[in-house]
């Protein structure tokens, strides 16, 4: 049960180009990616995952002898316990955009978006394009049924640099999602563009 709809993918769908170990940096709550171009102010009280979510992303690869997977940059919850009411997760995933090469950009970042969800979600609604920040991501919204729980997952991608950016949040509350999709409104860019 501990893997959810946000790192269904990058543990279970292994594409793509090899996950780096030093990739962004967070201090101070705010997560930034020079190579990007972007910075990205995490939500309080959120614990820093992401060395367990890249040395789960290589154990499995190792498992299914590859070196290709998502290139986890951050993975932040609210606590071991994906069960409790409040838990939440945010992830933030690269995936080399050549990958999709016969897709249009609109196309790739619905696909990607399907496969962070993960295989057990279901599409809520259709995807949807949004401007934040000056840039275009492709919104898609997903539920995965985990009785007694029911998980509701946002999904955000975009292009950066050659790289689709994957920006994904998952709680066990319609209302814990959306509080998650509030921080979005903190994401700048610069440098670097689509």
């Amino acid at each position: 049960m501990k893997r959810v709809i946000a790192i269904a993918a990058v543990c279970l769908l292994i594409r793509g180009f090899s996950a780096a170990a030093d990739d962004g940096v967070l201090k101070d709550g705010v997560f930034s990616d020079a190579d990007l171009g972007f910075r990205y102010t995490t939500p309080k009280s959120l614990v820093d995952e992401t060395s367990d979510a890249r040395e789960s992303v290589r154990t499995r690869a190792a498992a299914l002898h590859t070196h290709n997977t998502f290139n986890v940059l951050l993975s932040m919850t609210s606590g071991p316990d994906d069960t409790a009411p409040g838990w939440r997760l945010v992830s933030i995933e690269t995936y080399l955009r050549s990958n999709f090469g016969g897709l249009n950009n609109a196309a790739a970042e619905t696909k990607i978006n399907l496969w962070a969800a993960g295989s057990h979600a279901s599409a809520v609604g259709d995807p949807k394009l949004v401007a934040i920040a000056g840039a275009s991501f492709m919104v898609s919204n997903f539920e995965q049924s985990e009785p007694p729980l029911k998980k509701h997952a946002h999904v955000y991608s975009t292009i950066r640099n050659g790289q689709l950016l994957v920006i994904a949040f998952t709680a066990n509350s319609e209302e814990g999602v959306k509080s998650l999709d509030a921080t979005m409104q903190t994401l700048q860019f610069g440098g670097v563009g689509k």
